[in-house]
């Protein structure tokens, strides 16, 4: 071979090589605009009020522990405060539900 030919080579295998990085690029770009769709479609009002939801769940299995415990009545009247504002908290966010799925999550979260 002459040294024209491996030089013309050298250039058409890089240039493949170039294109098909390109071609990986678009595809790459092309799976992000994907999943910022996504995750524009989350609904932020939601996603606040449930970890604000978690917070809460938290004490209330705190005070239903001390108020099993200790028996103390401050204990239970906390314990059922919180309760009820974990309920209406979750009927809040049932309403701001846009999705099967998120109103199935809801469901399943009453449930417990």
């Amino acid at each position: 071979m002459r040294v024209a030919n491996k030089i013309v080579y050298g250039f058409g295998t890089l240039i493949l090589l170039m294109a098909g990085l390109v071609v990986l690029e678009v595809v790459q770009i092309g799976r992000m605009q994907d999943i910022v769709h996504e995750l524009s479609t989350v609904n932020f009002e939601v996603a606040s009020a449930a970890l604000e939801l978690s917070g809460l769940m938290a004490q209330v299995d705190e005070y239903a522990q001390k108020s099993l415990e200790l028996g103390d009545p401050d204990y239970e009247r906390q314990f059922g405060d919180l309760r009820e504002q974990a309920g209406a908290d979750l009927a809040r966010i049932e309403t701001m539900a846009k999705s099967d799925r998120e109103l199935t999550e809801i469901k399943r979260l009453a449930a417990t």
